[in-house]
């Protein structure tokens, strides 16, 4: 059966839980798949590293912002300074043409700060704390001295395409991104945590069917048994009933085993202290019968639109490329040449600086470049994978609830046989063996109808992943999702 086949499944399932989620109050009712969702949305290996990646461009985006925080600057040095010297002459100070010399103390304080139209300023002073010759025997160099330093890139001013306002506006956009991409992990983390709820589920209504089944069956073989010492039999019917019992103990064996494996991962997502009880399927989806006709409406193309609309996925694309091309600008930006602008009371000089070969510029341009043209075409093919998925979703999700309805009539139309069958075996029209042959196709069905549920629940699980209409956000998320995996509202 294709439940035993991807049984072990539950692998993937116990979507990325760990023993760090904080317990919760022990509970005894039967555990609702709305804890299931609340547990999940902030746990998980992928909302995890997405959180990592979050902190990385919020750190990343600091940095950026740092270039325009107002900045100290200082320098304190020792300087020689020549002047003339200075003799008495009939009580009057007169300079002579004879230099001395004395080493004295530089200071200059200042701050700075860069604008995001790309003009630095730094208004600062210079001075000497103690000189030994005064002001006029220096002409005045030892005077404090105001100055204003100005740095304007020439090609790209006012227009906030400057290096350091294009690396912000990039940062920012990932910062975006990132925070969409997060919500997207918590999506899988939900899908994953629902899958492993209804195969949970299912797990239990196949052991609780196979359990009534083995009972049955262990009345029917004994009775064999007694025909076989009778002699009313031949050992060869007993023998191939002992190999369908082997055959069944070891379904039962493996259906109890799944039922164990799910309650401990169930126990690690939502909790040790609260109940893993689970519904049956009947009563965790009691309509699922209903969305077979709500399926016959759906459209490709309408599904389409609302994934393209709804999916963080294609928002943090979108904003990954927008801030590839703000990385484009701002190495673009890295090339233009550079006017510094030194003013003081004593002058005015102006400096041009700029890369002669400018293979630095070029790389950084060259690889910006590129990496804005790697977003474009992974959100190219993203447009195009989500198309694939809708429409191969709403394919299986109409296979599965096909399957459903036909097995559903099978059940119904085998159920009618049974009854008729044990009126015929108490009239003694029909012997036990066919009773018993019909009954256990019966199980078969049973076995075939709770995975035909399962595979509809998945698919409309998947449906909802694929269209990005799944809450994350807001103290109702759970609960609006419970709502949304079992319907096809869109």
């Amino acid at each position: 059966m294709t439940f035993w086949r991807t049984g072990t499944l539950i692998c993937a399932l116990a979507v990325g839980a760990t023993s760090l989620l904080s317990p919760v109050k022990a509970e005894t009712s039967v555990l609702q798949l709305n804890s299931v969702i609340e547990a999940a949305l902030g746990h998980g290996q992928k909302v995890k590293h997405a959180d990592i990646k979050l902190k990385l461009a919020d750190a990343r985006l600091r940095e950026a912002q740092g270039a325009f925080d107002w900045r100290t600057t200082g320098r304190m040095g020792w300087k020689r300074l020549y002047f003339p010297r200075a003799e008495l002459i009939h009580g009057y100070n007169v300079l002579t043409d004879s230099l001395e010399s004395s080493s004295n103390v530089q200071v200059e304080l200042g701050v700075s700060h860069l604008f995001h139209n790309g003009i630095r300023i730094e208004p600062g002073i210079s001075y000497f704390p103690i000189a030994n010759a005064s002001r006029a025997q220096t002409f005045g160099a030892v005077r404090p001295i105001p100055f204003v330093n100005l740095q304007v890139p020439l090609l790209h001013v006012f227009d906030e395409d400057n290096t350091a306002a294009a690396d912000e506006r990039a940062a920012i956009k990932d910062q975006t991104g990132s925070i969409y991409e997060r919500t997207a992990a918590q999506q899988q983390a939900v899908f994953d945590a629902v899958q492993t709820y209804w195969r949970c589920v299912a797990a239990q209504d196949m052991t609780q069917i196979l359990e009534a089944e083995n009972a049955s069956s262990n009345r029917y073989f004994r009775t064999l048994r007694a025909q076989q010492r009778a002699g009313q039999i031949d050992m060869a019917t007993v023998e191939m009933a002992s190999a369908k019992e082997i055959r069944r103990d070891s379904e039962l064996a493996q259906a109890r085993e799944n039922v164990s494996q799910c309650r401990m991962y169930l126990s690690l997502l939502v909790g040790s202290k609260k109940s893993t009880d689970l519904p049956a399927m009947s009563a965790a989806f009691p309509k699922l019968q209903d969305i077979a006709r709500a399926a016959t409406r759906l459209r490709d193309a309408t599904l389409n639109e609302i994934a393209l609309r709804n999916r963080p996925d294609i928002v943090a694309s979108e904003q990954y490329i927008s801030a590839a091309d703000d990385r484009v600008a701002s190495a673009k930006a890295g090339q233009d040449p550079k006017v510094n602008l030194l003013v003081n009371p004593d002058g005015a000089f102006v400096s041009v600086s700029m890369s002669i070969e400018g293979n630095r510029a070029d790389g950084a341009e060259a690889a910006a470049e590129a990496e804005a043209a790697e977003a474009r075409l992974t959100l190219t093919e993203l447009h195009q994978q989500i198309g694939r998925d809708v429409t191969s979703a709403v394919l299986a999700l109409r296979n599965s609830l096909s399957t459903l309805a036909t097995l559903r009539a099978a059940e119904r139309a085998m159920t009618r046989i049974i009854e008729q069958s044990r009126r015929a075996l108490r009239t003694g029209g029909l012997d036990a063996k066919d009773v018993h042959s019909r009954e256990e196709e019966r199980v078969d069905i049973q076995l075939q109808l709770v995975q035909a549920s399962l595979d509809s629940a998945l698919d409309l699980a998947k449906l909802r992943l694929v269209t990005g209409t799944v809450a994350t956000q807001g103290p109702t998320a759970a609960s609006d999702d419970v709502a949304l995996f079992k319907s096809l509202q869109f």
